[in-house]
């Protein structure tokens, strides 16, 4: 689940109304933000869910609810039933992403991916997992380039942008693992100018 650690999720915002019948607006907000001071246990989200389950926020909340518990089964299922609500859904492919490499190796990880990119071309998660599913397999220099086509597409679809601070990181242990020392150093001073502070320990080496 570590690519996931690169994304912010930026749908999670007071107003997102998506697929909430426009009587149940002002309760769905006033519900939403009690997320803030509450528990946000499977239950709960479930519920949530249960009551608007056509929201993408209320979706995407129980399915990270889901993934922290491994439920990855229920991930994919209730993933796949977002996506055909929503087929450019950054956050519901990417819990996608994620339950399918856990269940079926990177295999399952390249065929969502695939998927990903029928939908969403030039979708940040689409790009992004797939540097993560080069840079598993050792092919440095596709994942190098995968991850800088993130960042030029950051923000293109509304849901989901990268952490540049994050994405340089990843591309200086891509650097680094390919004996590139100076372009690691680059990447890695990069990042850590951008507040990433595992990059600082690297540049301090």
């Amino acid at each position: 689940m570590k690519f996931l650690v690169v994304i912010v999720f930026s749908f999670f915002s007071w107003g997102n109304n998506k697929g909430v019948p426009k009587d149940k607006i002002k309760d769905f907000n006033s519900e939403f933000l009690s997320f803030a001071f509450s528990d946000k246990s499977l239950e709960n989200t479930r519920k949530f869910y249960k009551k608007y389950p056509k929201s993408d926020v209320a979706i995407a909340m129980y399915l990270g609810s889901l993934t922290e518990r491994k439920k990855h089964s229920e991930v994919v299922k209730i993933s796949e039933e977002c996506i055909s609500l929503y087929s450019q859904s950054q956050p519901c492919f990417s819990f996608l992403i994620v339950s399918s490499k856990e269940l079926d190796g990177l295999g399952g990880m390249k065929n969502a991916i695939d998927f990903c990119f029928k939908n969403i071309p030039t979708g940040v998660i689409c790009l992004n997992s797939l540097a993560e599913y080069h840079e598993k397999k050792g092919n440095y220099e596709q994942s190098i380039k995968y991850y800088k086509e993130a960042v030029k597409h950051n923000g293109d679809v509304e849901g989901i942008k990268v952490s540049v601070a994050m994405v340089d990181y990843k591309i200086g242990n891509s650097y680094e693992k390919m004996g590139n020392k100076s372009k690691a150093k680059e990447y890695f001073s990069r990042s850590c100018d951008h507040g990433y502070t595992e990059s600082c320990k690297k540049t301090s080496k």
